[in-house]
């Protein structure tokens, strides 16, 4: 007999003889004469084969509650794990299918600007003053099908953004190891400084040496295809380009860029960037019926106050008629502890049509900066560029972190004097930049630059102005 069986048969003896206890008081009280004890009722094997039954058919029973119950919690496990997921990365709104097929992440980035102009001489015109918004950018980014990825950017700034314009539209292919093969109106990787984002470089405004260097065979919503490919320490990438979008109705400009560079040293506390960028355009663009293939280098003074940046300062090569170019130029960085060097040149080669003579140009720059709080500026091999500082200590009037200041200095040095024809705008422009920079978090930054501007003109008398420029930025 089992213990369950003991159990039940033990409890039924004990209720039978409570309930035989009143009744053999009753007879002891009526008589004085000695009785015999009744017997309890006997258990029979009946009742506890009965028992038992009912027992078994319980246990049946939670046996089937169990099984219903884990395959319930089964069902809602599958539900759950394949349920798209939600983050929100320093503040970016990322969805993501369960096998990580597709995602789609939604990106904005908005830099309002302000600046005042100081006209020191030579300059006539008035450079406006005020609020700009540089940059409002608005765009998805993502993965299809896991292996191909997709960016689609539009820019609303300006004074009056009345209108959105295409930044960037980029669609690649990243189903190999450590290479990406791209098309579409993209940036293309092009010098070091144009190869960090706009949201991580140390200055309001990159150098006229990068803008130049970029401005006639890449640049952003540039008519792309290429590819890039990394190691460990290394990376290159070589790029079709055409013209940018928005370019007058034409025949098509044809050019060809690649960057080089690589980790040359690396350590715990330093990283060593080489690199080199060159392109060249070996068809120039037409215009249906007219004979002249025009292009010129211009550039303002590293600073977009009021939206126009300077304009009325009018520092370029003037008119080339032109049936190819070059630019090509090296690339140095490096970071040691908190402290950072940016350094590069470019030259820029015209050859002229009918029979005119060769023209180049050439522009550099120098720049160097301190992080004051602690912080480094990290070194990505893949896009051979340094990004921005990992804030220790995020701004908070509850936990007092402080966030991240940094201290810049920069000078660079364009000259756009022409040997061949003598050109009211030509000349030499040279810019101190003195800048600080306020890094509340992983998403706001705050920056101002002082700009000393001085253009040395063959043809007329020098410009020197100076600006002062603010920025408020968020971007996730």
């Amino acid at each position: 007999m089992t213990f369950k069986t003991t159990l039940l048969a033990g409890t039924v003896l004990g209720v039978a003889a409570l309930v035989s206890a009143p009744a053999l008081a009753q007879t002891t009280a009526r008589t004085t004469a000695p009785a015999a004890t009744p017997s309890a009722p006997a258990v029979t094997a009946a009742q506890v084969d009965a028992l038992n039954k009912q027992i078994q058919a319980l246990q049946s029973q939670l046996e089937g509650l169990k099984e219903q119950v884990g395959k319930d919690i089964k069902a809602v496990d599958k539900k759950v794990a394949d349920a798209p997921t939600v983050t929100l990365a320093n503040g970016r709104p990322r969805f993501q299918s369960a096998d990580k097929a597709f995602d789609v992440a939604i990106r904005s980035r908005v830099h309002l600007d302000y600046g005042y102009w100081f006209v020191d001489q030579g300059l006539t015109t008035d450079l406006p003053d005020g609020f700009n918004f540089r940059r409002v950018f608005l765009g998805l980014n993502g993965t299809v099908f896991k292996d191909w990825g997709y960016d689609v950017t539009v820019d609303f700034s300006g004074r009056a953004n009345s209108s959105g314009r295409l930044q960037n539209f980029g669609l690649s292919y990243n189903g190999i190891k450590n290479w990406a093969f791209e098309i579409g109106a993209i940036q293309p990787s092009f010098t070091l400084m144009d190869s960090i984002s706009s949201n991580d470089i140390p200055f309001i405004e990159r150098t006229q040496t990068n803008n130049l260097a970029v401005s006639i065979v890449a640049n952003e919503a540039r008519l792309s295809a290429g590819f890039r490919h990394w190691g460990e320490r290394y990376r290159v990438s070589v790029y079709a380009t055409g013209d940018q979008v928005g370019t007058a109705s034409r025949d098509d400009q044809a050019s060809i860029i690649a960057r080089a560079s690589v980790l040359a040293a690396t350590g715990p506390t330093f990283d060593v960037h080489l690199g080199t960028s060159g392109g060249y355009m070996y068809e120039a663009g037409a215009d249906a019926g007219v004979p002249a293939r025009n292009y010129s280098l211009s550039e303002r003074p590293e600073t977009r106050i009021g939206g126009l940046g300077g304009s009325g300062l009018n520092f370029n090569t003037g008119s080339i008629n032109t049936d190819d170019y070059a630019v090509y130029g090296g690339e140095f960085g490096a970071t040691y502890r908190s402290f950072w060097t940016m350094a590069e040149y470019f030259r820029h080669e015209f050859s002229q049509r009918g029979g005119l003579p060769d023209v180049d140009f050439d522009s550099w720059y120098v720049a160097a900066g301190w992080l004051v709080t602690g912080e480094r500026r990290p070194y990505n091999v893949a896009t051979g560029a340094f990004g921005a500082p990992r804030v220790q200590w995020p701004f908070s009037t509850t936990s007092y972190g402080p966030g991240a200041f940094e201290l810049a200095a920069r000078y660079s040095e364009a000259d756009l004097t022409r040997d061949d024809v003598a050109n009211a705008t030509e000349g030499k422009q040279k810019i101190w930049t003195l800048g600080v920079n306020w890094y509340a978090n992983a998403a706001i930054r705050f920056m101002a630059n002082y700009n000393i501007i001085k253009i040395e003109r063959p043809v007329l008398v020098d410009t020197e102005a100076d600006a002062f420029t603010m920025r408020a930025q968020i971007q996730f």
